[in-house]
């Protein structure tokens, strides 16, 4: 049996990609935003004309996948991408034996986006350390799957 000696280092790149922005979903070439970058003096006239609601791009997201799906199947389509990204790739990461804790943890983590995050608080919750907590934060972050602002920020 022959054995892999070689490294891939040097020879990959990986490429951290986001949702889509407003822009990229109504085929927009250019944002608002860089035009006014390049020029302060330029105001949008008009918002773009989105194929959605606010409230309905939200529940769909920016994933390029869930653009096409109808809104009926976003559940199925985020239940399916947490099952095989969630429970079965950061689960491994993190050898859990209990992933159904890790799954409350996301979605309890998720409904607090945009707010401060207690880590005493999240384990109080689901009955886990706050050391607990803070590596999953931490595994989720690595992971692309949460980002956390600097509480410092708006500071600067």
């Amino acid at each position: 049996m022959a054995r892999l000696t070689e490294s891939l280092a040097g020879r990959a790149i990986i490429l951290q990609l986001e949702g889509f922005a407003a822009s990229e979903i109504v085929d927009q070439p250019e944002s608002w935003l860089a035009r006014w970058l390049q020029d302060p003096a330029h105001v949008p006239q008009q918002a773009l004309s989105m194929p959605r609601t606010f409230a309905e791009q939200i529940w769909q997201g920016f994933l390029p996948d869930a653009q096409t799906l109808p809104l009926s199947l976003i559940p199925d389509y985020h239940r399916s991408y947490q099952t095989t990204y969630i429970e079965r790739d950061v689960r491994l990461l993190a050898n859990l034996a209990d992933w159904s804790t890790l799954a409350r943890f996301v979605r309890l983590l998720a409904a607090l986006t945009g707010q401060e995050i207690n880590r005493s608080q999240l384990g109080r919750e689901l009955g886990i350390t706050p050391q607990t907590a803070t590596a999953w934060t931490n595994m989720l972050v690595a992971t692309c799957q949460w980002y956390e602002l600097d509480p410092g920020w708006a500071m600067r």
